[in-house]
């Protein structure tokens, strides 16, 4: 075991299965038995409005909102326009998706929803 892992946790008084720490591919250290936990954050911005939930139901944002969750979870982001604005784009983690920001969690997310007014 690594011993700065180790110490931690002896440190905490947490008790764990036997075994060695790994490292994901985006470099968490993991431990049998340990859940690793990553943040989501999630923004809007633009002239529109809009909300932005997620599948599973964990999220429905208002300006903003995080949550944590661990890793290897599977999770959609859904920008959902209001009436009278449209989804232009993500930026940050989901850029270059659609509406529906569709991924494995592996590393800590930070994305923006960007709303436009839609004018008649």
């Amino acid at each position: 075991m690594h011993a700065r892992l180790g110490a931690a946790l002896v440190a905490a008084g947490l008790a764990f299965a036997p075994g060695s720490p790994t490292t994901t591919p985006a470099g968490a250290i993991t431990m049998p038995g340990v859940a690793v936990v990553l943040d989501v954050r999630l923004f809007k911005t633009g002239s529109g409005s809009g909300r932005i939930t997620s599948d599973p139901p964990y999220l429905d944002c208002g300006e903003s909102c995080e949550t944590s969750l661990e890793y290897g979870e599977k999770l959609v982001l859904i920008a959902d326009p209001d009436p009278g604005s449209r989804f232009s784009r993500w930026t940050g983690f989901c850029a270059g998706q659609d509406s529906r920001c569709e991924f494995t969690l592996t590393v800590d997310v930070e994305t923006t929803a960007v709303f436009t007014k839609v004018i008649p």
